[in-house]
């Protein structure tokens, strides 16, 4: 460990803070892997069975051609939090403030997820994860191409029976082209998956394999990766990345720079042997040594290439000179080398500098990277072809940095929050609140507990954390320069990764693979299948035997040429705090601009799988499961907190339903949403400003008003009605709460939940109503009502019947609940209403066709502090399912696991982790119960967390105990825990963070114990990356790229024929004509073609 350390610490003063990083990424132990998974075939059995269902789900496939071309992107270190950020970056960027410039390959036709823990970790490194996504097995934390049957850190020759191999390795083998462009070393983790074979991916020279095995090292000849990808590598066409000092003599000065030598002690000059084999072959090729060299180098002439142009890394992007060669660049080299290869080719491309500047807390430094990447897709999407090109781009791991708060979407990124940075009242005096009446957050801004100014972008650890201090204010630092380090909770000397789910985009042949969720092994054996190549050649395809089709593709042209007509080097202006009401864009006000966007993306999914739409028919039933504040993070630590004995990953219900792909979350507003914008979007389908229901943006917040037809939205739910289906509201929150009103409310503040909570005076008449008044009195169709928030219907003072020590809060002493049974029978129905949860649990419902059901006071308890017995979620949700399966027409029904964001909120995260399993076994058993044939399942988030799963806990430990190896490496010698929040009450205000090795694990497996935060609010703030979509059954096929969320909501009106769509072609009885059209349209193009 001294030797690792020193040589961390040489490293670091040679080559920069990338090098002292890497060391302590790679600082682990040996841990426990589930055996089973150690195999190879083990994965390639996985691969294999979901290739075989794929192939009979999808026509496509069955008829695709191999892809004659693979392209892998990677963007290392590139979390949804980065592509959430990176949207606003580059909208800035390029002078569109107020925009969010959608990534190109959001476009794609196919984008989900990709599950990345490793063979002993819950959060991968970046070498296992290359082992995964290009080898397809996964394998233990730091090594390179080699199976668990090998130690970490073994000496040794290591048996080539543990050898994983590589696309490209097996590319290679089958005659085809190869490439490897990168803008880190060229044997750094990532890139050397592509052809390496370690067991510590620290052996990129031969002086790294002499340090960790000084007495084996003579007898391990070669086994360094610089010397593996020369010696064992002569047929890669072209070879481009940083790392020049691996590859020559200690005694020898680089090329590329005088005053650097060589590390090799072999004394073996790789690039002279490179050269030289070139020449002995006969082959056309240019050596690249330094970046003036790349222009000589003549790319329509040579075949091969290898390029060494820095000593290290390459620099970032907003380093290099005029003549200084971008990674564009180099892309652009070796495509037009490749694509010059008659055989077809394999190319991976790795933007590897994102990941270092998230290590170093440098959030302008990585987004910048971020922008620079979109560029190369957009140069590849429009210049390779895509019918015989498969493009796959993913990320290794996600980072401990997280987009959270409520910045304005006018205002700069990197600057502070428009919210929570805000030091004075802005909504109206104390003088004018009406007396007798509570008004929550109605005098005052949101504020930070320590009141200084939050940032939108933060870390959960690294090099900025709090060592033995408070947080600093962030107003009096230059946050716009390019080496501020964002603020910090944990303190290492480079941040670790996060655990969560990476997005995985794909267009090409064979793209459909990526419909949904998988495990990132399957990049790997995708790829393989996709060429036809080892294991997957002709003999053993698992489509073998049909007719051959093209599938066609969609190019974002419009976008990506706007990307590549502006200046990378363009600024990044500073935007000045704005001041309520906050800058909205007008064109999103009105809700047809969100149903034309919805229409476009619905018509591109019907003609890009006219198999599916051709067989598509209304759905009977949708039912919209809504996991409040249940972000990527939180799916994937819930993976790992009830069988971690056994070390298995336990996969959610919903992952494998028929697709499953990613959502926009941001409101007309903010960059994070909260959760009353966000219900109007999925529940209404239009975008509407912070804190608002029902209403556009064309309502001010808190504008109270008598509300036109033209400003108010209509829910999914409400325009089911109008086709004659019957509706329910299940909640385990107020029934009233910001996410159940959207099915029915329409309020210009989220808090007017009763008539208390109006900006009128008592007893006077008010120009708008509360939530509770207008679902009992306003929404008689609702036919199943579960929830909490009996309060708001009972008059003030009046004891509650779900608890006899809480009372109503209603001023106009209306007994709403009776209302709503008057009016249920006025319509000649039997309604059934329940007023605790032991009249719940003694109901009869037989007899009884509409049903309202308040059990408790305010929200419903925590699944943990639930009386044994009493109704929850679960209870609640089978039973509206049970009642509105009555419905001759069907039924549209939405069902919220509320509390899983409420815990959060208070970071408890093993409260929320309870009611994720609750909500997922609710799901479950649901799902059992229907017919897929004729129900639409939909299943999403409102929004994400400031929450994170990081660091490198073992997959054999609860995520909730400390992280043993990160743990150990803190700078303030405090340990750290997998899971922590951003923002929120369990942090420490102007004090340093506590002891987590003091913890016991009775505290901390407490279900009340409060995660560690990094900045001090009473109420943590949401997450602003892009949230998971699964959907299951009719039209689910439309959520097989990246939406908006207001897509959710549109899609479930289309899908039932309600209004606006009830005139589409399948609604009207000749959806199978219109299909078979587009069908014929689609043969006569591609024949005309080809």
């Amino acid at each position: 460990m001294k030797a690792i350390i020193a040589l961390s610490l040489t490293l670091f003063l040679l080559n920069g803070a990338v090098q002292l990083a890497e060391c302590a990424e790679t600082a682990t132990t040996q841990q426990p892997v589930v055996q089973e998974e150690v195999s190879q075939k083990y994965w390639q059995n996985l691969a294999e069975d979901r290739f075989t269902k794929d192939c009979r789900r999808f026509p496509s496939l069955k008829e695709a051609k191999r892809a004659k071309n693979v392209i892998m992107l990677l963007g290392d270190g590139m979390g949804m939090p980065t592509i959430s950020a990176g949207r606003f970056y580059s909208a800035q960027k390029y002078d569109q403030n107020g925009s969010s410039s959608i990534h190109p390959f959001e476009y794609w036709p196919f984008n989900t997820m990709a599950r990345t823990y490793d063979l002993e970790t819950m959060v991968t490194d970046s070498a296992s994860s290359a082992t995964a996504y290009l080898t397809g097995t996964k394998t233990r934390t730091g090594m390179i191409g080699l199976d668990g049957t090998v130690g970490y850190q073994q000496c040794g020759v290591w048996p080539k029976s543990s050898y994983t191999e590589s696309v490209l390795e097996a590319a290679v083998k089958a005659g085809k082209a190869t490439g490897i462009v990168t803008s880190t070393r060229i044997t750094h983790a990532s890139p050397s998956g592509c052809y390496g074979h370690v067991s510590f991916r620290d052996l990129e020279d031969d002086s790294a394999v002499h340090k960790m095995c000084p007495e084996q090292a003579a007898a391990m000849p070669c086994q360094d990766l610089a010397c593996q990808l020369i010696t064992y590598n002569p047929d890669i066409n072209v070879m481009i990345g940083g790392g020049q000092k691996y590859f020559y003599p200690d005694t020898v000065e680089l090329p590329s720079d005088a005053k650097t030598k060589g590390t090799r002690l072999d004394k073996q000059n790789l690039a002279q042997m490179w050269i030289d084999n070139q020449e002995k072959k006969g082959r056309k090729y240019c050596y690249i040594s330094k970046p003036t060299d790349l222009a000589n180098c003549n790319a329509d002439e040579v075949d091969y290439i290898l390029g060494l142009p820095y000593g290290s890394h390459m620099p970032y992007t907003h380093e290099l000179t005029w003549e200084e060669p971008t990674l564009l660049q180099y892309v652009q080299t070796a495509v037009k080398v490749l694509e010059r290869q008659k055989q077809g080719y394999f190319l991976f491309i790795e933007s590897g500098r994102i990941d270092h500047a998230h290590h170093d807390n440098e959030g302008r430094r990585s987004l910048d990277e971020m922008a620079h990447f979109d560029l190369i897709v957009t140069y590849l999407q429009n210049t390779v072809n895509l019918n015989e090109t498969l493009i796959i781009l993913t990320a290794d791991h996600s980072h401990t940095f997280e987009l959270v708060g409520q910045p304005g979407r006018f205002q700069n990124i990197l600057g502070l929050d428009q919210y929570y940075s805000q030091h004075v009242s802005w909504s109206c005096s104390i003088a004018t609140v009406p007396p007798g009446r509570t008004l929550i957050h109605w005098n005052s801004a949101l504020q930070t507990n320590d009141k200084m100014p939050l940032q939108g972008l933060n870390y959960m650890n690294g090099p900025n954390g709090l060592t033995n201090e408070s947080r600093k204010n962030p107003a009096v630092l230059d946050t716009y320069a390019w080496t501020y380090k964002q603020q910090t909770l944990v303190p290492l000397s480079f941040a670790s990764h996060g655990g969560d789910d990476v997005g995985v985009y794909a267009t090409g042949p064979m793209s459909a693979i990526f419909h949904v969720t998988v495990d990132n092994t399957m990049i790997a054996q995708a790829m393989k299948f996709a060429l036809g190549v080892e294991p997957y050649t002709n003999s053993t395809y698992p489509c073998e035997g049909r007719s051959q089709h093209h599938i066609a593709m969609i190019k974002c042209a419009f976008v990506c040429a706007l990307l590549l007509v502006f200046d990378v080097t363009h600024g990044l202006p500073e935007v000045d705090l704005p001041q309520p009401p906050y800058p909205i864009k007008e064109e999103e006000i009105s809700p047809s601009y969100w149903e034309s966007l919805a229409r476009k993306q619905i018509d591109r999914a019907n003609k890009q799988f006219p198999e599916w739409a051709s067989k598509a028919k209304k759905a009977k039933n949708v039912i919209l499961f809504l996991g409040d504040g249940m972000g990527i993070p939180t799916l994937a630590a819930t993976r790992f907190d009830q069988n971690f004995t056994d070390g298995k990953a336990a996969k959610h219900s919903f992952e494998d339903w028929d697709f499953g792909t990613l959502c926009r979350t941001y409101d007309l507003e903010t960059m994070v949403t909260d959760s009353a914008s966000s219900a109007t979007a999925y529940l209404t389908g239009t975008k509407t400003r912070t804190a608002m229901i029902g209403v556009t943006g064309a309502i001010k917040v808190k504008q109270c008003a008598a509300y036109t037809a033209e400003q108010k939205t209509e829910s999914a739910l409400v325009a089911a009605q109008k086709i004659g289906k019957w509706t329910g509201i299940v909640t385990s929150s107020r029934i009233t709460h910001a996410s159940p009103s959207g099915c029915y409310g329409h309020v210009a503040h989220r808090d007017w939940e009763s008539d208390s909570k109006l900006p009128c005076n008592v007893n006077q008449p008010c120009a708008c109503t509360d939530l509770a008044f207008q679902l009992a009195t306003e929404h008689p169709e609702f036919r199943v009502i579960f929830g909490g928030g009996q309060q708001n219907f009972y008059p003030k003072d009046a004891q509650l019947p779900s608890s006899t020590s809480s009372k109503g809060n209603r001023l106009d002493n209306r007994k709403l609940y009776e209302e709503w049974q008057a009016g249920q029978k006025n319509m000649g129905r039997n309604p059934l209403y329940i007023d605790s949860p032991s009249a719940f649990k003694t109901a009869n419902f037989d007899g009884y066709d509409s049903v309202m059901a308040l059990i408790s006071p305010s929200h419903l308890p925590y699944e943990l502090d639930k009386p044994e017995g009493d109704p929850g979620l679960y209870e609640l949700a089978t039973q509206a399912v049970k009642i509105l399966k009555k419905s001759p027409n069907g039924f549209v029904l939405f069902v919220e696991g509320a509390r899983i964001d409420q815990a959060h909120h208070e970071n408890r995260a093993r409260k929320s982790f309870a009611e994720m399993h609750e909500f997922d076994r609710a799901i479950r058993d649901i799902a059992k119960e229907l017919d897929p044939a004729e129900t639409l399942l939909i299943l999403t988030a409102d929004h994400s967390h400031s929450f994170e799963l990081v660091g490198q806990p073992s997959r054999f430990q609860n995520p909730l105990l400390q992280d043993k190896i990160k743990g150990s490496t803190t700078l303030d010698k405090k340990g750290m825990l997998p899971v922590g929040y951003m923002t929120g009450p369990g942090a420490k205000m102007n004090t340093t963070r506590e002891n987590v090795t003091a913890m016991n694990e009775t505290y901390l497996l407490g279900k009340d114990t409060q995660q560690q935060a990094l900045i001090p609010i009473g109420w943590a703030t949401h997450g602003g990356d892009d949230v998971a979509v699964y959907a299951n059954g009719p039209f689910s096929y439309l959520f097989h790229s990246t939406v908006d969320n207001t897509h959710v909501a549109q899609v479930m009106k289309y899908a039932i024929c309600a209004p606006p769509y009830e005139n589409e072609p399948f609604c009207l009885g000749c959806g199978s004509l219109k299909a078979s059209f587009i069908v014929l349209i689609g043969l006569v193009v591609w024949s005309l073609f080809n």
